[in-house]
C-alpha cells in the first residue's frame, strides 16, 4: 500500500505556479491582530511578504551597509528591522490606542510597532512566512 502511494506521488506532476509567493507578497495579505494572550482584538494589518520588492530592496540596503563595514549595534539593527516592517505595512483597520482609532500612515505605524513590540513580533513572523502569500 505504501509503495502504491509513493508511486502515485512520483508520477504526479505539480505546477510550481501554485506555489508562487511573489504575487501574493506584492499584493499584500491581511493579518488578524491578536493580543499577547491570544485574544482577537478586532483589528487587522495588510502586509507585504518577504518576496516583495519593498522587503527585498530594504534587506539589500541593510546588507550593503554591512558590506561597507558600518558598525551596527543591536539598537541600529532593531531600527533597521523596524524600518523594513513599517515599509511592508500597506494598510490597517481597527487599530486603536488610548481610545482613539489611529489613521493609517507611516508615522502611526512606526509609533505602534515601537510601543507594542509584541505586535511588531507578530508582523515580523507573518511577513516571513511564505505560506501566507501563496496564490489563491
Amino acid at each position: 500500500m505504501a509503495r502504491e502511494a509513493r508511486d502515485k506521488a512520483v508520477n504526479t506532476k505539480v505546477d510550481l505556479s501554485a506555489f508562487d509567493t511573489i504575487k501574493g507578497s506584492e499584493e499584500g495579505k491581511w493579518m488578524e491582530v491578536f493580543a499577547p494572550d491570544g485574544t482577537p482584538i478586532g483589528a487587522k494589518i495588510k502586509l507585504t511578504g518577504k518576496d516583495s520588492k519593498v522587503y527585498r530592496s530594504r534587506i539589500k540596503k541593510l546588507a550593503q551597509k554591512e558590506r561597507l563595514k558600518k558598525k551596527m549595534d543591536l539598537t541600529d539593527l532593531e531600527n533597521e528591522m523596524l524600518d523594513i516592517h513599517v515599509a511592508c505595512t500597506l494598510d490597517w483597520e481597527g487599530i486603536v490606542d488610548n481610545g482613539k482609532e489611529l489613521e493609517f500612515n507611516s508615522e502611526n505605524v512606526r509609533y505602534v510597532y515601537e510601543k507594542y513590540r509584541w505586535l511588531l513580533d507578530d508582523v515580523v513572523e507573518f511577513v516571513g512566512d511564505r505560506e501566507h502569500f501563496l496564490a489563491n
